[in-house]
């Protein structure tokens, strides 16, 4: 009779069958963080992260001469950014890459909202957007506002509300342009109908191919916020 142990598995058998049961503790973990986490109401599962939400007001007077409050905007996906009519760093391209979404998603004017919000308000009245809205052929009836008033209000509003990076007005020994009076955060932010921040985009990038690639992620991002609040 042999009394001698059995072999015992080959070590390398022994590390695949713990590196399997790594992975799939990881991807159990994944799950279930993700379904704790990233819950919508009613039980819906986010695709975006939820990084922040507005919940301070902000009235502005708009380029047709209504007033308007941020918070009415609730219920709608909004893309917002800041818009400088003359500025050197790439402003009109934000614009212009909003002018393409807000083309692109024409059949949702009911569902989605542009905004536009002057970052140097003393050069960016209300008339001075209305024209400058009609150059890039917006016209009145498109679901976009164009929002001017206090900069210091304006900007704790961009800030703390929509998670932008700070503004300053830029001093005049540092100026790369007589125009170059401020210095802001040229990203789009894209909100949700709950007024909840998803994302932020780049689109105005020096590189191109990086500018068009938020450009194209953002459009996606629409899409998915427009179904989910569907």
């Amino acid at each position: 009779m042999n009394d001698s142990p059995p072999p015992s598995a080959p070590v390398s058998s022994r590390i695949w069958i713990l590196f399997a049961l790594l992975a799939v503790a990881a991807l159990a973990g994944s799950w279930f963080l993700t379904q704790s986490l990233q819950k919508l109401p009613g039980g819906q599962l986010a695709t975006l992260p939820i990084l922040r939400e507005v919940r301070q007001p902000f009235s502005a007077p708009e380029r047709l001469g209504e007033t308007r409050q941020f918070l009415d905007l609730k219920g709608k996906v909004v893309v917002a950014a800041y818009a400088y009519t003359r500025c050197p760093h790439g402003c009109a391209g934000v614009a212009a890459q909003m002018k393409k979404l807000n083309d692109a998603f024409a059949d949702q004017t009911d569902r989605l909202h542009f905004v536009s919000i002057a970052v140097w308000p003393a050069i960016d009245t209300p008339e001075v957007f209305k024209a400058y809205a009609t150059s890039l052929e917006i016209p009145d009836s498109a679901p976009w506002w164009w929002l001017s008033t206090d900069r210091d209000k304006t900007w704790a509003f961009m800030t703390d509300q929509l998670g932008f990076g700070p503004s300053r007005e830029v001093p005049e020994a540092e100026r790369l342009n007589p125009e170059d009076w401020v210095e802001h955060d040229l990203r789009a932010v894209l909100l949700d109908s709950n007024l909840r921040v998803r994302g932020y985009y780049e689109v105005m990038h020096p590189q191109t191919e990086v500018a068009q690639m938020a450009y194209e992620k953002l459009q996606r991002d629409i899409t998915t916020l427009l179904n989910e609040s569907e």
